[in-house]
């Protein structure tokens, strides 16, 4: 079915349905489709009149995290940028917090290094995973 609303002439690309179908796809354990969604979904975002916003694009890289989608959410900090979306603290926050949850340490403080220049200030991530906890 989305296959075909996508085809429509009304349609444009929304972040947080791609982040549910990807809730609903990875708890079913499909993660094809998943991948699948996916590359839909980076090309539909550089499409003029996508919804580009920090907030989808922030709740979609909590859901990639939180199914363990690493790469994939990269992928999508990569076109964050591509599509010029306005990153914010809790952009990295998620990645952070996400990537050194999951061991990827190096990956995370070369994070922490861009945070640092494109916010103006270091992430303090250590004191929300102590809230969180």
């Amino acid at each position: 079915v989305f296959e075909d609303v996508r085809k429509e002439y009304w349609y444009k690309p929304q972040l947080l349905l791609y982040a549910n179908m990807i809730h609903m796809l990875a708890n079913n354990n499909l993660l094809e489709k998943v991948d699948l969604l996916l590359f839909y979904l980076k090309i539909e975002m550089l499409r003029l009149d996508a919804d580009i916003n920090t907030e989808g694009f922030n709740v979609l890289l909590q859901t990639l995290m939180d199914y363990s989608f690493t790469t994939h959410a990269m992928e999508c900090f990569q076109l964050m940028k591509e599509v010029k979306c306005d990153l914010n603290e809790a952009t990295f926050k998620i990645l952070v917090i996400g990537l050194e949850s999951k061991g990827e340490t190096g990956l995370s403080s070369m994070l922490r290094q861009e945070a640092q220049k494109y916010i103006g200030w270091p992430l303090e991530c250590l004191e929300q995973k102590e809230e969180m906890s």
